[in-house]
């Protein structure tokens, strides 16, 4: 019983000191709004949505690249 009043109060007065506590401007909701947009820009590009969608299109352009010149030499009669 005397364990869970003394873990009570021992809380209480953690929340109390934390409330004096002056938040850090890198908490703040707008600069965190900013800082979250600007991960999602950067994610974009590291997740690999685009990295593979220009690889694809890499691929197209060497394989096309490589039919035509193989047109032109008469390898493709």
């Amino acid at each position: 019983m005397r364990e869970k009043s003394t873990r009570r109060r021992v809380t209480e007065e953690l929340k109390r000191a934390g409330d004096k506590l002056p938040i850090p401007e890198s908490l703040e909701p707008e600069w965190m709004e900013e800082t979250l947009k600007a991960h999602e820009r950067k994610r974009f590009f590291r997740l690999g949505r685009l990295y593979p969608a220009l690889a694809g299109a890499a691929c197209v352009c060497l394989i096309g690249g490589a039919v035509l010149r193989m047109e032109n030499l008469g390898l493709l009669s």
